[in-house]
This record gives structure tokens, C-alpha cells and sequence, in this order.
């Protein structure tokens, strides 16, 4: 199991840490979890329809990448949420679970949709900050080209790849053959 580095030698059974410290992480994490994920989910109801009716390579290429990025911030306001609600089950009694909490595979399961969504979203905007450099490029020489069938296996192509490339990077560190450059000895 994947696990954290951080140390034990604060907890004890009676310290009263929770997972969460303090009341403006907890607050920032719901709010700002929950708006990410409600926000972006009606985002990518409304874009996915956007997508479907695109006209020109450009918009389409644009909209399947910041459609992408929804995916990927959707992801990180579930994770958000999911840390408050484990926040509120353990209560002031994680250091009591810290050991188990740290080896379980829930919370390597975290681990992994956390790296996912944001690697996403990493990787979705690098290739925006790409394709805008050579629109603005293209757009000098006043190119324009409707979305056919060719544009459409591109965009697909290019979303498989960040998202395959995002889990198999989220995914190493639970393979035996990298275990122990990723855990701390709990496991």
C-alpha cells in the first residue's frame, strides 16, 4: 500500500488530531470541493453538448481540452469532499487510526484519484498552451478548416493519451516493483 511520509511521532492515542487541522481547512475543503465538483459537473453536461456541435477543428480541439480539464478539477472536488467526510468520521480520534488509515487502501485509492485529477488538468492545459501557441501561429496565414472525422480521432486521441498517461503515472507506486521507493514503513 502506498502511504504517506508523514510521521507518527505526534500522535498518540489521546492527541485529538483530526485529518483535517483546523477549521478554515475544513471549511476550504468543503466549499471548495464541492463547488469544483458541482460547478465542473455542469460544466461537462453543458460542454459535452458544445463539443457535439462544433463546426471548426479549433473550437473543437479548444473545447475537448477544457473539457478535459473539467474532468480532471471534477475529480480533485470529489477527492475534496471525500477528505472532509473521512475528516468527520474519524473526529478527533485519527491519531488512533493513523497506521491503519495511511496502509489501507482507501487511502491509496485517494492517493491515486488525486494524482489522476490533477495530472489530468496538468497535462490537458500544457497541451492547450500548445495548440493555442499554434493557433496563433495558424492564425497568421488565416487558415481555417471545418471538424471532420480527422479532427474528432485527434481530440479522442489526445484525451486517451493524458488520461492513460495520467493513471499509469497514479498507478506506479502501487506495482511491488517500485513499493519500497514509495512508502515510509508503515506498510
Amino acid at each position: 500500500a502506498v502511504v504517506s511520509t508523514q510521521s507518527t511521532g505526534e500522535c498518540n492515542d489521546s492527541c485529538g488530531k483530526s485529518i483535517l487541522e483546523g477549521y478554515l481547512l475544513k471549511i476550504f475543503s468543503i466549499i471548495v470541493g464541492g463547488l469544483a465538483f458541482c460547478l465542473n459537473f455542469y460544466g461537462l453536461v453543458t460542454g459535452l453538448r458544445k463539443i457535439l456541435k462544433c463546426t471548426s477543428a479549433n473550437a473543437l480541439e479548444n473545447s475537448s481540452i477544457v473539457f478535459l480539464i473539467g474532468i480532471g478539477d471534477l475529480i480533485m472536488g470529489g477527492y475534496l469532499i471525500s477528505i472532509f467526510i473521512l475528516d468527520i468520521w474519524h473526529g478527533k480520534g485519527y491519531c488512533k487510526f493513523q497506521t491503519q488509515w495511511m496502509v489501507s487502501d482507501l487511502c491509496s485509492s485517494l492517493g491515486v484519484v488525486s494524482f489522476v485529477g490533477t495530472h489530468i488538468s496538468l497535462f490537458a492545459m500544457t497541451v492547450l498552451s500548445c495548440m493555442r501557441s499554434v493557433g496563433i501561429r495558424k492564425a497568421l496565414h488565416h487558415h481555417k478548416k471545418t471538424a471532420g472525422r480527422r479532427e474528432y480521432a485527434k481530440v479522442g486521441i489526445i484525451i486517451f493519451v493524458i488520461i492513460l498517461v495520467s493513471f499509469a503515472a497514479a498507478l506506479l507506486p502501487l506495482l511491488k516493483n517500485f513499493e519500497d521507493f514509495f512508502v515510509n514503513g508503515f506498510g
